[in-house]
């Protein structure tokens, strides 16, 4: 719930916690769900979105373009320029023709629903 005053504090716990993990993989994994959990509050998403791209900068993995688009394609609803400067991140001139084809379109565009299930909403 966006009023409830108890997910600022919950959100920097889990934001200390998932940083503590060593591995940045992992980290990108737990923070982009954490980003799409809270993406309509701006101050949280965006302290999530900056640990979260710290750890994109960390890793050294295939995961790395495809988590860098997932957080352009769910920030382009909202936030198209700073979608525009992730996809210039991605380094993979196929990942990024793509992700940028995708914002065109308008496809998979915001984050996810988590209830009923973790999908993306219908438009």
């Amino acid at each position: 719930k966006r009023s409830d005053r108890r997910v600022g504090p919950e959100v920097s716990r889990l934001l200390d916690r998932i940083q503590s993990e060593t591995n940045p993989v992992r980290q990108a994994d737990a923070l982009f769900y954490l980003f799409e959990a809270v993406f309509y509050v701006p101050q949280l998403r965006d302290s999530v979105l900056d640990a979260l791209l710290h750890a994109c900068e960390e890793m050294k993995s295939w995961k790395r373009p495809r988590i860098l688009s997932d957080i352009a394609l769910v920030l382009a609803i909202d936030d198209p320029n700073r979608a525009d400067e992730i996809v210039e991140l991605i380094g993979d001139r196929r990942k990024t023709r793509q992700t940028r084809h995708d914002i065109a379109t308008g496809q998979w565009l915001g984050p996810h629903e988590f209830f009923p299930h973790y999908a993306k909403p219908v438009p």
